[in-house]
């Protein structure tokens, strides 16, 4: 219980200094900004009470509305927005949308936005099995061969744009040079 006590009131102390009681504070612009949703800065010149407070204490001290500098909103932009769409011949599926975006961010405030997915029909789809020739392994390039089909017919199910493909990769044993290569006249 004690911890506890020591932890929120260091909580509210470490806060105290930002926002207490509706009170904006900040000794730059940016961290008045930020210190809360209502806080403005007054950036005109010969401006000699606090700068940093809410709107109607900036504009009855003195501070022109044309010199506050106010909270900046949070904002996205769509820059590339194309609607989804299933793939095919020579058409790109497109999953997401939109695409590319442009977002600007305020601090210590929560921003949404929405955003679709969808799983496009004949998503292209390639499918290689590399297997290796030994004779050890002919039972599994036979059971293979077998399953081609079915294989074929399962994925093509799912998309018509799938490349399917087979091929054999074996490791060689190499061995290293016994020569002594002679550079300069010398072993």
């Amino acid at each position: 219980m004690f911890i506890h006590l020591i932890f929120s009131f260091s909580i509210i102390v470490c806060f105290a200094g930002i926002y207490v009681n509706g009170q904006c504070s900040g000794k730059r612009c940016g961290e008045c900004i930020v210190s809360g949703l209502n806080c403005l800065w007054c950036k005109q010149k010969n401006y000699n009470e606090t700068r940093c407070a809410v709107e109607a204490t900036l504009t009855s001290n003195g501070c022109s509305s044309s010199e506050i500098v106010r909270h900046p909103v949070s904002s996205i932009q769509n820059i590339k927005d194309t609607p989804l769409q299933d793939g095919g011949p020579n058409k790109e599926p497109i999953q997401l949308q939109p695409q590319e975006v442009k977002i600007r961010l305020v601090p210590n405030e929560d921003f949404k936005w929405s955003f679709m997915y969808r799983v496009a029909e004949n998503f292209p789809v390639d499918i290689y099995f590399l297997v290796d020739p030994s004779y050890t392994m002919r039972n599994l390039r036979t059971q293979l061969a077998d399953l081609a089909d079915d294989i074929g017919t399962s994925i093509g199910q799912l998309t018509n744009d799938y490349r399917f493909g087979y091929g054999t990769s074996m490791d060689k044993v190499t061995f290293y040079p016994t020569l002594i290569q002679y550079q300069n006249g010398s072993k």
